[in-house]
């Protein structure tokens, strides 16, 4: 922990993204270098909050399982479970973090596509709370485990609701053309197979539409469609179905709004706005509840997404053409940023000591690998002139900071290009800066090769 004689005090900018004051950030990245990810823990408290205060709009049962996908660092795990959260887990490697961090068995979920026979042992051997079955053939593979070893299982299907929200591609999971799920077409073959086992109990039905929802009915015809499902499978296994899980999907401001109506070019699309909230989402699906089940959810984006922003520093600026933008060459790159290549995500940039300073000034932005790709464009727009708006004059050294970088970005970083991922800092409660994850030496590059 690095000790401060006054606790830091972060400031809001925009709608809900924050910042240091620019003593506080020259003060980091000498300590830390950069780039570095900046987290706040208020922040996430805050978060949390929002979240149990607009599901309690249901008057019905709920539980919360923070889905660890989005940021798995134990510090941030640490902190939801003293929040009260469960943990929702999508492999083996996430099941033992997430029992490092403090979560008992019975409070984790284990989700995903691809469980291996070896990860769903382990799953069953703990005693988890449930496995979410993605496939027949996984089902077969935990009656076979179950039965060797004579342990009762929990499960829920995850079901395919045929929903198309109208977000990105590649973020949308709630319909056939997904690798996500089971077709309804199959329940009748997996009602014989669960019959036919009494170690494996079917405890609850599970879905999810995808993530960056666009619109909070989304939740209520998913639930709807888990309804109609559950009340056919209570007839035909004879048993309760306890719970329904409609996992996660919240979305997150990444857009703001920043961008000025006169720019020579537009901003993000609107997938990267955030359009609706829990009490939005709530009261869609308030009337539709039964007062006999459980709902379970599982937010990851909407908790962490805005706790961190990340902060880069300009290496080289450069000029190709005198009739286009310059070039701001940045420490940070996709090897940092993954989601900007894999779905040319948008993080919004701006100038981190003058953030007040009017953004109106163009230019190319990239990190530094040897990679074309290497770049933060302004996503899903035809942009022919620049890709980013900073002010005027921007120079060599100055530290820049992209925001809302809490979601799927520790967890993605690569080693590409001999670089390596950078280091994490957390303001705790108190102001106090806590490094959450050291940045490494480069011994890491080598230390598995043979």
């Amino acid at each position: 922990m690095l000790t401060l004689k006054k606790p830091l005090k972060p400031i809001v900018i925009y709608k809900n993204a924050w910042l240091l004051e620019a003593p506080a950030l020259q003060l980091l990245a000498e300590e830390f270098g950069t780039p570095l990810f900046v987290f706040w823990e208020e922040r996430l408290w805050q978060n949390v909050a929002e979240l149990k205060e607009g599901l309690g709009l249901l008057e019905s049962n709920f539980r919360l399982f923070y889905a660890c996908k989005a940021n798995a660092n134990l510090s941030i795990l640490r902190t939801l479970l003293e929040a009260g959260l469960d943990l929702e887990v999508n492999s083996v490697g996430e099941l033992w973090k997430g029992l490092k961090a403090g979560y008992k068995p019975q409070q984790i979920i284990f989700n995903g596509v691809g469980k291996s026979e070896r990860e769903l042992k382990e799953a069953i051997l703990q005693g988890i709370h449930c496995i979410n079955v993605d496939s027949l053939s996984e089902l077969m593979d935990i009656v076979h485990i179950a039965s060797r070893y004579r342990k009762d299982v929990p499960i829920a299907l995850r079901l395919v609701p045929e929903i198309k929200d109208g977000g990105l591609e590649g973020l949308e999971t709630g319909h056939s053309q997904t690798k996500f799920g089971l077709p309804p077409s199959q329940l009748p073959e997996i009602c014989k197979v669960l019959k036919d086992h009494p170690y494996v109990h079917l405890s609850g039905l599970h879905t999810h539409v995808g993530s960056q929802l666009s619109n909070p009915v989304s939740y209520r015809l998913a639930l709807e469609r888990l309804l109609g499902l559950r009340k056919e499978l209570e007839k035909a296994l004879k048993t309760e179905i306890k719970h329904l899980n409609l996992g996660g999907g919240l979305p997150v401001e990444y857009r703001h709004e920043a961008y000025p109506q006169k720019a020579p070019c537009p901003g993000p699309d609107k997938s990267f706005a955030q359009s609706f909230g829990p009490k939005e989402m709530a009261l869609v699906l308030k009337d539709v509840v039964p007062q006999d089940i459980v709902l379970y959810f599982e937010p990851g984006r909407r908790l962490v997404g805005n706790t961190a922003f990340l902060l880069t520093r300009v290496v080289r600026k450069k000029t190709i053409s005198a009739r286009t933008a310059p070039w701001l060459i940045l420490d940070a790159g996709f090897n940092v940023l993954l989601e900007a290549l894999s779905y040319r995500w948008y993080f919004h940039l701006i100038a981190a000591e003058r953030p007040q300073a009017p953004h109106n000034t163009g230019y190319f932005v990239a990190g530094p690998l040897c990679d074309g790709g290497d770049i933060f464009p302004i996503p899903h727009t035809n942009c022919p002139f620049y890709h980013r708006l900073l002010p005027e004059n921007v120079e060599e050294g100055e530290l820049l900071a992209f925001l809302d970088t809490g979601a799927y970005t520790l967890e993605q970083m690569t080693y590409y290009n001999g670089r390596l991922p950078a280091a994490a800092v957390l303001i705790d409660r108190k102001g106090q800066i806590r490094l959450i994850r050291k940045r490494e030496t480069s011994q890491a590059l080598w230390a598995n090769d043979l």
